[in-house]
C-alpha cells in the first residue's frame, strides 16, 4: 500500500498521484490521526482484496463496503464480470459491467452509462454480488474508473449539502430570479440545467425532482443545492434571504 501526502491541493494533482497507484492521497497541512485513519483504511482493502485471490462468486454488505471500494478491488484484480446491487429486501436496484476490471456500462433504473453508475454509488444499504465471468454488453462508458469513482464521491458530497440548505425536501420549489450566474452556467451542462429548472417551474419539490430527473439522484441534488445556494431556487413560501 501507497499513500501520497503532498503540500499539492489540486484535484487533478490528486488524481494523477491515485493514478500513479497510490491507495491514498492526504494534502499538508494534516494532523497525525489523518495519517492513522489513513493507513488504517488502505491496511483493511488490502485485507479484502486477498478475497478476489480466486475466480469465485463475492457477495457483501454495502453498509460494510462501498461500491466505490468494491470496484477498487475488482480493478486491482483485473476481474471480468456483473456487478448487481441489491435493496435490503433482495430486490435487484441494478449491475455494473466490467471487462478486465475496467467499468464499461451501468445500469440503473432508466439510466444506463455513467449516470446510472452515479446513481449506484449513492446506495449505502443493502448488498452486492459479483458474478466472475465474460460479460456480454455494449461499452457505454469510456472513463477510466478513478475518473468516474472520483466524480462519483464529487457528487455524493454536493448532494450531501442540500439537506442543510432545504429544511423540508417535500416543499414545492419555486424560481426566485431567472437570472443564472456565469459561474453556474459554466459548471453545469445547458441540457441538465434546463431539465432541473423545468421541474422546478412545474411546481415540484426536492424530493419529486430528485426522483424524476432524467439524471442520476446525486446530480440531481447536487444541480439543486447549486441552484439554491446561489439564490435562483428557494422553497414555496421562503425569500432568498431566509435561513434554509
Amino acid at each position: 500500500p501507497f499513500i501520497f501526502l503532498s503540500v499539492k491541493s489540486d484535484p487533478v494533482d490528486q488524481l494523477k498521484g491515485l493514478r500513479m497507484g497510490a491507495d491514498e492521497y492526504l494534502v499538508k497541512p494534516f494532523v497525525a490521526v489523518d495519517i492513522l485513519e489513513a493507513v488504517d483504511k488502505v491496511m483493511k482493502k488490502t485485507e479484502r482484496m486477498k478475497g478476489l485471490k480466486n475466480d469465485v462468486d463475492i457477495v457483501g454488505n454495502l453498509s460494510q463496503i462501498s461500491l466505490i471500494d468494491v470496484i477498487q478491488m475488482i480493478e486491482f484484480n483485473e476481474k471480468s464480470g456483473e456487478l448487481f446491487l441489491l435493496s435490503p429486501s433482495s430486490d435487484v436496484t441494478g449491475a455494473v459491467y466490467i471487462q478486465e476490471g475496467q467499468i464499461v456500462n451501468a445500469v440503473s433504473g432508466h439510466l444506463d452509462g455513467e449516470e446510472a453508475f452515479y446513481d449506484l454509488a449513492a446506495q449505502k444499504d443493502g448488498f452486492f454480488k459479483f458474478y466472475i465471468r465474460e460479460a456480454v454488453v455494449g461499452d457505454k462508458i469510456g472513463q477510466e474508473n478513478m475518473t468516474l469513482l472520483m466524480e462519483a464521491s464529487r457528487l455524493a458530497d454536493e448532494a450531501g449539502s442540500l439537506g442543510s440548505r432545504l429544511s423540508e425536501m417535500e416543499s414545492p420549489l419555486v424560481l426566485s430570479t431567472s437570472d443564472m450566474p456565469d459561474d453556474v452556467s459554466e459548471r453545469i451542462s445547458a441540457e441538465t440545467l434546463s431539465g432541473i429548472l423545468d421541474l422546478v417551474r412545474s411546481g415540484k419539490s426536492a424530493a419529486e425532482i430528485i426522483a424524476g430527473a432524467n439524471m442520476s439522484r446525486p446530480r440531481a441534488a447536487s444541480v439543486l443545492a447549486d441552484l439554491i445556494h446561489c439564490g435562483m431556487v428557494t422553497a414555496q413560501g421562503f425569500s432568498p434571504g431566509d435561513p434554509p
